[in-house]
């Protein structure tokens, strides 16, 4: 059985992987949904850059154990953490998707060659969404190769610097994202995020300030209004949804340290900040399948939308949930990984 006793990470992985379930709970591609989830969906998702957070603030707190340890081992022990169920999961879903193709919204290319470059160009993997599986293993190479011994608050202030400018670089100069090797160019672009919780790690007593809270609240809802009601497009949206998603962040790490010990007294929650891993594998599998279901299947009020947002959203965090603790106890050790356990 897991344990842990970080509830301030518990809190925010609590927060990413119930903000990414409601942002998969329906097609986006459908033109009657709601207009909370529409505006949900454009305005307050931060599951992904949230994610990249936490891992960047758990490797700092992991110094120690990493400074101590062989690159190799280390390499080996992401590559198992992270690719195994990367791979795994891709291929056992690939021969499914592509027979049934006609039927998804993203189809595969049903070849050998196909198979291969779904794991070369993970937007293009029979499991969309894990491409944050190979993007975060970048991020995770980068850190190794360039942060692992530089990780005083000096030489991050000047890696997020670098990381900013890479994010503008990448902004201005995009990449398709079905085209991306690896997610190499979105790990680029997301670098930034995962400096923050390095970041955060170094000055978590500067930011536990009252005054300090105080300052970033104020910043954060005038950046919000901005976004809110000022129309802007180009570079300058870049430079204002980059304000809001580290602002944001900041002010979760922030209630985490307040309210996530309280909130995880909670079972429930402290499930789900425990299980997030496996629960966001395993939510692909049932969102899906009640996608089908509900989606394609009839025609929707917007009562009924909603009631189906609801509904694809619970059963998208606790049916994974209950599998993934099912797994963690009947599981044998060695095939762990290859579901995110």
């Amino acid at each position: 059985m897991r344990k842990a006793d970080r509830h301030d990470i518990l809190f925010l992985q609590f927060f990413a992987v119930t903000s990414l379930v409601l942002w998969h709970a329906a097609p986006h591609q459908f033109e009657n949904l709601p207009q909370w989830f529409d505006f949900y969906v454009a305005k307050f998702y931060i599951g992904v850059p949230l994610f990249f957070f936490v891992a960047g603030y758990l490797w700092i707190a992991g110094e120690k154990k990493y400074l101590n340890e062989k690159t190799t081992i280390i390499l080996k022990k992401k590559i198992k953490r992270i690719l195994f169920p990367y791979l795994f999961l891709g291929t056992i879903v690939f021969l499914p998707k592509a027979i049934l193709n006609s039927y998804t919204y993203n189809p595969v290319k049903p070849s050998i060659l196909g198979f291969l470059s779904s794991f070369l160009y993970p937007a293009t993997n029979s499991v969309r969404f894990l491409w944050f599986l190979p993007c975060l293993f970048v991020l995770f190479i980068i850190a190794l190769l360039f942060l692992r011994h530089g990780m005083n608050k000096q030489t991050l202030t000047l890696s997020y610097g670098i990381a900013i400018l890479l994010f503008l670089i990448t902004e201005c100069f995009p990449v398709k994202f079905e085209q991306d090797p690896l997610c190499v160019i979105t790990a680029l672009n997301n670098l930034h995020f995962f400096i923050l919780g390095m970041l955060a790690y170094r000055y978590s007593h500067y930011l536990a300030m009252r005054r300090v809270s105080i300052w970033i609240l104020i910043v954060f809802h005038l950046v919000l209004f901005s976004r809110l009601f000022f129309p802007v497009q180009g570079i300058v949206l870049d430079l204002l949804n980059w304000a809001f998603y580290t602002l944001f962040i900041i002010v979760i790490y922030g209630l985490s340290t307040k309210a996530g010990k309280k909130l995880m007294r909670l079972s429930l929650a402290y499930d789900v900040g425990l299980y997030s891993y496996p629960i966001f594998i395993f939510s692909w599998f049932v969102l899906v399948g009640l996608r089908v279901v509900l989606y394609d299947r009839f025609e929707l009020s917007q009562i009924m939308m909603n009631g189906a947002i609801l509904l694809s959203f619970i059963a998208g965090l606790l049916l994974p949930l209950l599998l993934a603790k099912y797994l963690d106890q009947k599981l044998p050790r060695a095939l762990r990984p290859l579901v995110g356990l």
